[in-house]
């Protein structure tokens, strides 16, 4: 019995393995994504003062909303600047940060529906960083300092994702 269990799972992973050699070659880019570069500066903070913006949509989602205050947050925990938090039709100098679905990010081609469920994007571009993914149209008021108004944990919430990912 032990030998055929053994045999079982040697022919398991043998099999797994030839279907991943065929997967070593990466999935193209979608045609609204640059690949980053050395050449690709992005800089959000110059000595302790935001050089960039985080841009959400007028009305974002609380996923969003949440991912963009994350992002603000710990930005702020590693350099000591706090990058201002600004809606997409506001004037911007410096690097923006695009968090979620926004005219923003329509405008580029990216849309929350291009996405699959948990499916997120993180897309470097000159001056320009974009973090989203899937979230659900849950466009309720959000207020950082209550976790009440956060984002139900089964939710989609991909541009979270791409936010942890990210930092």
């Amino acid at each position: 019995m032990k030998g055929r269990i053994r045999a079982f799972v040697v022919s398991a992973s043998l099999l797994i393995h030839a279907l991943c050699l065929g997967q070593n070659a990466e999935p193209p880019l979608p045609a609204t994504t640059q690949p980053v570069t050395p050449a690709t500066p992005l800089t959000l903070v110059r000595e302790q003062q935001p050089v960039a913006s985080i841009v959400l949509a007028q009305k974002p989602t609380r996923a969003a909303s949440l991912a963009a205050h994350e992002l603000q947050y710990h930005v702020a925990l590693i350099t000591g600047a706090k990058l201002p938090i600004v809606a997409d039709d506001a004037a911007v100098q410096g690097a923006r940060i695009l968090v979620g679905e926004s005219a923003a990010t329509r405008a580029i081609g990216l849309k929350n529906d291009d996405f699959g469920p948990q499916e997120y994007l993180i897309s470097l571009r000159p001056n320009l960083l974009v973090l989203m993914g899937r979230d659900q149209d849950d466009r309720q008021p959000f207020d950082y300092a209550n976790h009440q108004t956060y984002a139900d944990v089964f939710d989609a919430q991909a541009t979270c994702y791409a936010v942890y990912d990210f930092l």
